[in-house]
């Protein structure tokens, strides 16, 4: 009998995330395609109608961001250590909004 050969694929979810502040300036400053987050918040949900039609929208209200592992490319050192993670803690003020 001959083995299937099968390969461990990751699901990917997207979220309307909302970050405040100094906060945002960070994620901004250091989030690209294929990072990993781990965002600790409130959900928040906005409806309104559009033609006649009840939209809705979820978000999530970040009170805090860590990031995970940096994705990898071609010409990056395979071996690089991607356990270390960055904390960002809500800033006092979140009337900014970036």
């Amino acid at each position: 009998m001959e083995r299937q050969q099968r390969s461990k694929q990751e699901d990917v979810e997207y979220h309307n995330i909302v970050i405040f502040g100094k906060m945002a300036e960070t994620v901004a400053q250091y989030m690209r395609k294929g990072s990993q987050l781990m965002i600790e918040g409130r959900l928040q949900t906005q409806s309104w109608e559009k033609d006649g039609v009840k939209k809705y929208r979820t978000e999530i209200v970040a009170e805090s961001v860590q990031f995970g592992s940096k994705p990898k490319t071609g010409s990056e050192d395979r071996h690089e250590d991607s356990s270390e993670s960055q904390a960002v803690d809500s800033p006092e003020d979140t009337d900014d909004i970036l």
